[in-house]
């Protein structure tokens, strides 16, 4: 009878400890499940900010661009109006120096 009685305790002694390692099993298995949620939220989070920056860049670099296409625009604004200006002088000082010629002679 005690030998049933060890046989019955040990046999009920396993059962829980099988019971506690399928629980803990279950709460190793929640775990990564959260822990697998948490990476997923954390990886579409920086991809939503990786798109944010790209789409920062990219409205920068036209900004960029379009303000040296100004800046070039001005540029040629500027160059044509200095080379009127030197065309205007120029012939200023022909019709001086033609002026100087005839009061000469």
């Amino acid at each position: 009878e005690a030998a049933g009685e060890r046989a019955q305790a040990a046999l009920r002694k396993m059962m829980a400890e099988r019971e506690a390692s399928a629980i803990e099993a279950r709460a190793e298995a929640q775990h990564d499940r959260q822990l697998a949620a948490e990476a997923q939220a954390n990886a579409e989070r920086w991809e939503a900010q990786l798109l944010e920056v790209a789409e920062e860049r990219a409205a920068l670099a036209e900004e960029v661009r379009l303000l040296a296409t100004t800046k070039d625009a001005e540029i040629a604004h500027i160059k044509a109006q200095a080379d009127e200006q030197t065309g205007v002088m120029h012939r200023a000082l022909q019709a001086a120096q033609g002026e100087q010629e005839a009061c000469v002679e």
